[in-house]
């Protein structure tokens, strides 16, 4: 019984591996083929009407692919083991929530931005608005949260979270 669990298991780990592949696939050929439109339209066609900010919006943005990208590789494409097979216990899903969800939400910004940015400079506030909301975001989260408001184990040493998470001790019946 062990074994067949241990199998479904890893087949379904190759069936995300392969899944994940395909998506990261289609998603560097749309950041690649974002960047060639750009660069052909904004530097080769259209460089009468260069400036300064649009080589450092450009960097920008490819800073983001990226980061997002690598990030979002690591999570869907393990490491191979020693043997040279991949590792299927280190699969993630590329369908969750949380920092993987954020990073489809700015990769998706950025080839938004930059297609949309060639027709007028001004959508490159999109993206700025974008960064605002993310900073004001991690702002209120991490920085301004007071002690009272936020998580009291955020504050805590090792040993008082040791001690609040121990269980009290039962009182004998009577």
């Amino acid at each position: 019984v062990r074994y067949l669990r241990s199998k479904m298991a890893s087949q379904g780990a190759k069936l995300r591996l392969k899944k994940n592949k395909s998506l990261l696939g289609y998603t560097i050929a749309a950041i690649l083929l974002t960047n060639i439109i750009y660069c052909l339209f904004r530097f080769v066609l259209w460089n009468e009407s260069i400036h300064f900010m649009h080589y450092v919006a450009f960097a920008g943005t490819t800073i983001i692919y990226l980061i997002t990208f690598s990030m979002l590789k690591a999570q869907g494409i393990p490491k191979d083991l020693p043997n040279g097979e991949p590792d299927l216990s280190a699969v993630g899903d590329l369908g969750q929530q949380g920092v993987v969800e954020y990073c489809w939400d700015f990769i998706y910004i950025s080839i938004f931005t930059q297609l949309t940015s060639l027709i007028s400079d001004f959508f490159w506030y999109t993206f700025f608005i974008v960064f605002c909301y993310a900073f004001t975001m991690f702002a209120k989260s991490y920085l301004l949260t007071s002690k009272e408001e936020a998580n009291p184990e955020m504050f805590m040493s090792r040993k008082e979270r040791r001690a609040a998470n121990k269980r009290p001790a039962q009182q004998p019946r009577r």
